[in-house]
């Protein structure tokens, strides 16, 4: 018999207990199992329970997704048939609605989960971004660290964003707006732009290379550049003031302000679906199954809603920033670069995401589930209809604020750049002050060089055994004494009185110093004539007010050597050699004492130049012109006896005596009118006239 069998049997009739057996202790002892017995019993039951109400849960939770998704499809297709077929029918069949018995009753989803009476529901999706970070934070089974590292780069990404939009809308980052170029433009425009001192050697002004896009500029290059941004962003040709029609910038400006709004507009409303559709997630523990937010605490939610919506604010501020950036922008090249530099400044997030945040984190947030939201019909269609509203009052203010004013300022830029009159420069007398104009050559890219020009270049690239038809000179002081020197200087050297083309194009008659040749070459072409053309050939130039050079080189062509010739510009200070007007006093001194007949083909070709002259190297009044042109034809009428001593005939703009002649323009009329001029020894008088 076991021991079981005889401990039931003690204390039954007949049952002769054992000595030493107490009953009570065997009472307390079987109490005692029992009681453990139950303990355990109760605990394994607690656990199953556990375990089927977590299986319960679970499968309760994605069978009531899976419907709700089944239910969505289903009505949507059910109301796409019905717009197209106008027909009913059941949307989902009983059987799928009805949850399975083991769910319970109580335990079956709701139709209603994403249809209601106020409108369907809609999914947001919750993609792998910084900002679901805080969905996952703490129920991502990451250790400490990770989650230190997740909780920086979600605070630590706003931030930086934040501080990337502040120096964006800075004065130093943004620069100085176009309006503050127009005050510099005018004063370059009435100061370097038509200095004389800046004409190149092809006779332009600098305003005209500067207007016409000259590439070899050595100076006011950034007027250059802004002025060649200007015709790019406008699409002006370089002598255009005013754009037909839209300019490229323009548009290519509002386009990229348009993207930009668009970029923004997306994230925008992103941050304001996920917003609305947390708010629709029931309170309570924050719980995360499998990927689906089932509840959200109050401060986890408060946390969400607070860094969602400083998101949102730091996007307003850098939408701000980055239209009055691309609008600012002056090169329509840069346009694209600008818009392109914003779009990766918008993603900084996503970069910060992709560095720094957690594996852990990373993997279950990319299992976060879509949360869903009610979307009615009015609902979308209002918020449609606000975000075109939106978006046309954002490019109708870019346009009429930043975009239109831009194009404006920059016509009224080029137009103080470039407008006008570009072919004149200016010197100031440094003696009285006058301020002196005159025209240049407007500046072309199919301007032949000059002569000049061309003998740089020669000379530039030329061996150094070419004879060069420059005036080369070894050093600063006589580099400045040779540019300096005047006409009048230049004919006291000890030159024979001759034309310089019996030596430099023949090599006949008494040689000329090679440093004399660039005066012969410059002559020809300084008249606009082929370098190798003879005195002969200039000789119809020789009066000519600015023929000084020509003078020098053909003195005896012109006239120099001559007293019977015409004495206007018959001096050394107009072109004539020294030896030529020395050797006039002394055909003079042979001539007879005897005035000229008043039709004189001399004495009449002087006075007909006489007025032009004088108006020309002094500048003449109205009443001067008159006063010049009515002695000129009194001259020419009564001849040599207006001359006379006793009358004191002088020049009227000058003062000085006709007799004598003026040293700057003319000869002394002493040669014309011996008989009357002549009173004494005299060294423009003949001889016998003293006699």
């Amino acid at each position: 018999m076991s021991w079981q069998a005889r401990v039931r049997g003690f204390g039954q009739p007949g049952v002769m207990a054992p000595a030493g057996w107490d009953p009570e202790l065997y009472d307390a002892l079987l109490r005692t199992l029992k009681e453990e017995l139950r303990t355990e019993f109760q605990a394994e039951k607690a656990v199953l329970l556990g375990l089927r109400e977590e299986l319960r849960r679970g499968f309760q939770a994605e069978t009531a997704y899976a419907i709700a998704q089944c239910m969505a499809r289903v009505e949507e297709l059910r109301y796409e048939i019905r717009q197209q077929k106008d027909h009913t029918f059941d949307a989902c069949p009983e059987q799928i609605v009805n949850m399975p018995e083991a769910i319970g009753e109580k335990e079956a989803p709701n139709p209603d989960l994403l249809h209601t009476e106020k409108g369907p529901k809609e999914p947001v999706p919750l993609g792998e971004s910084t900002w679901n970070a805080l969905l996952v934070i703490g129920l991502a089974g990451a250790g400490w660290f990770d989650t230190i590292v997740a909780s920086g780069v979600v605070i630590a990404s706003p931030l930086m964003q934040l501080a990337f939009t502040i120096v964006l809308v800075t004065r130093d980052f943004l620069g100085e707006p176009l309006t503050a170029e127009i005050g510099p433009a005018q004063r370059w425009r009435m100061g370097a732009a038509h200095d004389h001192k800046h004409v190149d050697l092809a006779d332009t002004s600098l305003v005209s290379r500067v207007c016409n896009g000259d590439s070899s500029l050595i100076m006011s290059n950034k007027q250059a550049d802004l002025i060649g941004q200007v015709n790019a962003y406008l699409g002006l040709e370089d002598s255009q003031l005013t754009p037909d029609g839209l300019s490229p910038g323009t548009v290519l400006c509002v386009l990229c302000i348009f993207w930009w709004c668009l970029y923004l507009g997306r994230e925008l409303r992103s941050i304001l679906s996920s917003v609305e559709a947390l708010w629709y997630v029931p309170h309570g523990p924050t719980e995360l199954v499998d990927g689906t937010v089932l509840s959200l605490s109050t401060p986890r939610r408060c946390f969400f809603y607070s860094v969602r919506l400083s998101k949102a604010a730091i996007s307003c501020m850098l939408l701000v920033a980055g239209i009055l950036w691309i609008a600012s922008t002056t090169s329509v090249r840069r346009l694209m670069l600008h818009a392109v530099v914003l779009k990766n400044l918008l993603e900084l997030d996503t970069i910060f995401y992709g560095a720094f945040m957690p594996m852990k984190f990373q993997v279950s947030i990319k299992k976060l589930k879509p949360l869903h939201f009610r979307n009615s019909v009015w609902r979308s269609q209002i918020e449609c209809f606000l975000v075109v509203l939106l978006f046309a009052v954002a490019m109708i203010l870019t346009w009429s604020q930043l975009v239109a004013p831009l194009s404006t300022t920059m016509e009224n830029l080029k137009r103080e750049y470039c407008a006008g009159n570009q072919d004149f420069v200016v010197g100031i007398n440094d003696h009285h002050g006058v301020a002196v104009v005159r025209p240049t050559v407007h500046f072309s890219e199919d301007l032949l060089p000059g002569f000049v020009a061309q003998e740089v270049h020669e000379y530039a690239l030329a061996s150094p055994s070419r004879q060069s038809q420059l005036l080369v000179v070894n050093n600063i002081r006589d580099f400045e004494r040779t540019r300096l020197e005047t006409v009048a200087t230049s004919t006291t050297q000890s030159l024979q009185c001759e034309d310089f083309d019996k030596w430099f194009l023949w090599g006949q008659g008494d040689a000329i110093p090679d440093r004399y040749a660039p005066y012969w070459w410059a002559a020809a072409t300084g008249l606009g004539l082929p370098s190798n053309s003879t005195c002969a050939d200039m000789a119809a130039h020789c009066l000519g007010p600015h023929s000084q050079l020509l003078r020098m080189v053909c003195s005896v062509t012109c006239g120099c050597v001559e007293p019977s010739a015409n004495p206007m510009y018959m001096v050394q200070a107009q072109g004539c050699l020294q030896q030529c007007r020395d050797e006039v006093q002394f055909w003079t001194d042979e001539m007879p004492c005897e005035d000229v007949a008043t039709d004189s083909v001399a004495w009449q070709a002087f006075w007909d130049f006489y007025p032009s002259a004088m108006e020309a190297f002094y500048g003449a009044s109205q009443a001067q012109r008159s006063q010049l042109q009515a002695l000129a034809e009194n001259m020419k009428q009564a001849g040599c006896s207006e001359l006379d001593f006793e009358l004191e005939p002088t020049e009227i703009l000058s003062d000085v005596r006709f007799c004598d002649g003026h040293p700057q323009l003319f000869a002394p009329l002493s040669q014309f009118c011996p008989a009357t001029c002549c009173t004494g020894n005299s060294p423009s008088c003949p001889s016998s006239c003293s006699a």
